[in-house]
């Protein structure tokens, strides 16, 4: 079964813009250990570590798609449209 959306539309908060979601053992200890249970955030301790950070990458992959970006940052291009100069080794 292929996810389609991050966020579900319903109140609950959107992981693409928690803090939580930018680091992946924060994301563990609020998954496994259900840190945020106060916070409203159910713990799902039946999750594997290989699980939880597949969650991770679809989170981390959804916020670039809503930022318009749609892949991990790397180097800017100049701002004149310039080619990038060559890399020194």
């Amino acid at each position: 079964m292929r996810l389609k959306r991050v966020s579900a539309g319903s109140p609950a908060p959107d992981l693409r813009e928690s803090q939580i979601a930018l680091d992946p053992e924060s994301l563990w200890t609020a998954v496994d250990d259900g840190a945020l249970i106060k916070r409203g955030m159910p713990g799902f301790d039946n999750l594997t570590r290989d699980q939880v950070m597949q969650l991770y990458a679809y989170i981390r992959a959804g916020a670039r798609e809503a930022l318009g970006t749609g892949k991990p940052p790397g180097p800017a291009a100049p701002a004149t449209g310039a080619p990038l100069p060559p890399a020194h080794l």
